[in-house]
């Protein structure tokens, strides 16, 4: 079952430290709610403030630092979102992370990272239960608003704005080089020879 969900979902459940008593626990808690009723129970709707969706924002894109001084998210990770200029491909884009793993899903692995790198990354540095909140708003609001952003491509517009530079260097140059060089030797002799005759 747990090689079928990481299949599904690409990522590996965090670690705990958990008995196996407590793991049984939790087993059978699953299986008696499994059972006692055909439906699934409803979930309650995710409310986040907009107070915390710019919190999240600005914790994401990195103009507001981490209270423990961790990388801010956006030097790794990257979301279609118009506010945000287009950020890291070192790890997984987080535009739709809500639809992949869910909100809680999302909250826990800012909590408690599972990946090593990431793991690594903050195991001095710490979030707050605020910046966990804020950026698990931000992420959500951003998934939901996926359809009304565009996105910057970065990637793309880095290569225009090469290609576009470099057009006009060579123009400057050959402009310079004309000017600079003026009419050539073998004109002037042409000229002289003509006048000559």
């Amino acid at each position: 079952d747990a090689i079928a969900i990481f299949d599904e979902y690409k990522i590996p459940m965090p670690p705990n430290n958990l008995s196996d008593d407590q793991v049984r626990t939790i087993i059978a808690y699953i299986d008696a709610k499994s059972a006692s009723s055909g439906s699934q129970e409803a979930v309650a709707e995710v409310v986040f403030t907009q107070d915390q969706i710019s919190a999240g924002e600005r914790l994401f894109s990195g103009e507001d630092r981490f209270e423990a001084g961790g990388a801010n998210c956006i030097s790794c990770h990257n979301v279609n979102y118009d506010a945000i200029f287009s950020g890291g491909t070192l790890a997984k884009d987080l535009t739709e992370a809500n639809t992949r793993i869910t909100t809680a899903g999302v909250r826990s692995i800012i909590a408690t990272p599972p990946f090593p790198s990431m793991k690594q990354a903050y195991d001095d540095h710490k979030l707050t239960d605020a910046e966990v909140e804020s950026l698990t708003a931000f992420l959500f609001h951003v998934d939901a608003e996926k359809e009304n952003n565009s996105g910057s491509n970065a990637q793309m517009t880095l290569l225009l704005g090469g290609v576009g530079g470099f057009v006009f260097i060579m123009l400057l140059l050959g402009a310079m080089r004309m000017k600079v060089k003026g009419k050539s030797v073998n004109h002037e002799i042409y000229e002289r020879q003509i006048k000559s005759i």
